[in-house]
């Protein structure tokens, strides 16, 4: 009886927590929603609406959002950036692709840009030798503006992988380890780099 009612708990307050958190976005919707109207050009209210809609679960109205905004506010990176994740996370990886050389466009300094772009043509299956250079050059220069990021480091490595390159792979993610070592992430692409074969291209 005692087991049951502490899964009664449980659920209770399981439901309480979801249900504050739903109330928490709703009020971060409003909220972003009413400085949007006081100024079309705040560009961090689109982005905290489209943030709070995307955890709701409604991607394509959070897509809307950001849409919305980028028409105003053309040269917003952060706008842009947004657009990208979305497109990527809805398995869009060609349009993310080019949205993210757009963020390097209008930011070229944007290091997480750099790493995304350079991510996403890694992860295509139909990439070749000549998108793995290109990844290269981009996770280069996310490596270069932010040399302390180990999710850059590791997406060098992923790329040298790629090329056939296990050995420099098992380097640059030693070095990741060092840097984030609570991160099993990078614990299990050591193991990848060190037990499988690359995916080699001509």
């Amino acid at each position: 009886m005692a087991a049951m009612e502490k899964n009664q708990d449980d659920a209770l307050l399981r439901a309480l927590l979801v249900q504050t958190f739903e109330m928490f976005l709703d009020d971060e919707i409003h909220f972003g929603q009413q400085e949007i109207q006081e100024n079309k050009h705040n560009v961090n209210a689109y982005v905290r609406v489209a943030g709070a809609i995307e955890l709701l679960g409604d991607n394509f109205r959070a897509m809307e959002v950001l849409i919305n905004g980028v028409s105003l506010n053309p040269n917003a990176s952060a706008l842009w950036m947004k657009i990208g994740k979305l497109e990527h996370k809805s398995e869009r990886d060609d349009e993310a692709l080019d949205i993210f050389k757009e963020v390097i466009r209008l930011d070229p300094k944007s290091s997480d840009a750099y790493n995304n772009a350079a991510f996403v043509l890694t992860q295509n299956e139909k990439c070749d030798a000549n998108d793995l250079q290109l990844a290269e050059g981009y996770a280069q220069m996310a490596r270069k503006l932010d040399p302390k990021n180990p999710d850059y480091i590791d997406t060098l490595a992923e790329v040298h992988f790629r090329k056939g390159n296990p050995t420099l792979a098992q380097s640059l993610i030693r070095e990741a380890i060092k840097l984030a070592p609570e991160r099993d992430f990078y614990k299990n692409q050591l193991r990848k780099f060190t037990h499988r074969e690359p995916v080699l291209f001509e």
